[in-house]
């Protein structure tokens, strides 16, 4: 086993309470499986800008995001964006006694996503989990 990644977490900051969470979840060896970036397109200014069009695994990934609110009644969603290898969002949980909701939801998502895995191995992508996805 490669070496361990070092934690970017605070060490005495308590991530089960509520509060605004900023998150980023990369692909496994950062491979593009959720979608790429089309550099083609014109803006309505006329200057060409760079469009992220997310393939099916892409649109699963964002599925999954935005049921977090409907599993998970005290969670609210903020700004996000999936990109070819990785998502960034913004996670607001309240305080009613289920704060764990994104360490609940990011093992859900991974379990989903490698029975899934099999739809998107044409495109040359797979879905193993990173070891310690959620730094505990």
């Amino acid at each position: 086993m490669p070496g361990k990644r070092k934690s970017i977490r605070l060490p005495d900051f308590d991530y089960s309470t509520a509060g605004a969470y900023y998150v980023t979840i990369c692909a496994h060896h950062r491979e593009c499986i959720f979608g790429e970036i089309n550099e083609n397109i014109v803006g309505a200014d006329l200057r060409v800008r760079p469009k992220n069009e997310l393939n099916e695994m892409g649109k699963m990934v964002e599925k999954w995001w935005n049921e977090l609110r409907v599993k998970f009644t005290n969670v609210i969603l903020d700004e996000y964006i999936i990109m070819p290898n990785h998502l960034h969002g913004i996670l607001i949980i309240r305080d009613n006694g289920n704060t764990n909701a994104f360490g609940k939801w990011t093992g859900l998502n991974g379990q989903h996503l490698e029975r899934q895995g099999g739809h998107t191995e044409r495109q040359g992508g797979h879905t193993e989990r990173q070891g310690g996805h959620t730094e505990r």
